[in-house]
């Protein structure tokens, strides 16, 4: 069953982890998490949010 919505504020922050299925690594390779950096910064400017860290 998946997990509800979350609930959006605006202006309010969110805390979203990224982590793998049943907490498994997600990179495997320092070249997957570089790509991954690259497109959350593609996407925090293309929709306008900032990254806190």
């Amino acid at each position: 069953m998946p997990r509800p919505p979350r609930l959006t504020i605006p202006g309010i922050s969110q805390h979203v982890v990224q982590r793998g299925n049943n907490r498994h690594e997600c990179f495997f390779e320092e070249k997957d998490y570089a790509l991954y950096l690259s497109k959350l910064h593609e996407y925090a400017e293309k929709f306008r949010v900032s990254i806190h860290s």
